[in-house]
């Protein structure tokens, strides 16, 4: 906590005089915080409890815009979601049970922590973006 306290002050310091914070938007102190569909705290990233009951409930897509939309980044992703790739292709859009088993593992892994981690910072990473 001491860490954390000599991160706030620098951070509060940098913004004496220069820049605005909104308190409605602080918050100090705390073991969590949500940002993005996801909860961050000294375990880790996890999504947030009430995302994940929505994508569990969340139904079987009938087009090919809604199979996109449902995609992420989850580990063995391109494995998980080798069927359903097949989808994507031009002609009928044909639900089996290999793809249900398919669809079933993806809502699995998105729902499932870690779907994100926090970096190592002593350990070399590399970033990939896809913009």
């Amino acid at each position: 906590m001491g860490e954390h306290l000599v991160h706030v002050e620098m951070v509060l310091s940098t913004l004496e005089n220069k820049w605005v914070a909104n308190r409605k938007k602080c918050g100090f102190g705390q073991t969590g915080i949500k940002y993005l569909s996801h909860t961050i705290s000294d375990k880790g990233v996890e999504m947030d409890s009430e995302k994940v009951k929505a994508v569990m409930k969340w139904g079987r897509p009938k087009t090919v815009k809604g199979l996109r939309g449902f995609w992420g980044f989850v580990r063995d992703y391109r494995k998980i979601v080798k069927s359903l790739t097949e989808l994507l292709k031009k002609g009928e859009f044909l639900w089996n049970e290999k793809i249900e088993e398919a669809w079933q593992s993806l809502k699995q892994a998105i729902t499932t922590a870690p779907v994100l981690s926090v970096p190592e910072f002593q350990q070399p990473f590399q970033i990939e973006c896809d913009a």
